[in-house]
């Protein structure tokens, strides 16, 4: 699964957001620290949208590797 981010330069510093996951937005001093830092906020945000969904009756959580 490939995961598509805009990157912001602003002041010397880096930004990035990935649209199609609200809230994921990262910050860091290069350009090559960005994905490391992409990851751990999708990580977190992937956990957190598990951890407050509520299942429906007959309905089960699949975990898969990207």
């Amino acid at each position: 699964m490939t995961i598509q981010a805009i990157v912001h330069e602003e002041d010397g510093q880096f930004w990035a957001e990935v649209p199609s996951m609200p809230g994921v937005i990262t910050v860091a001093d290069t350009l090559e620290e960005i994905p490391f830092y992409l990851n751990d906020a999708i990580e977190g945000w992937v956990a957190s949208m598990n951890a407050h969904h509520k299942l429906e009756p007959n309905s089960q959580f699949l975990e898969i590797a990207l």
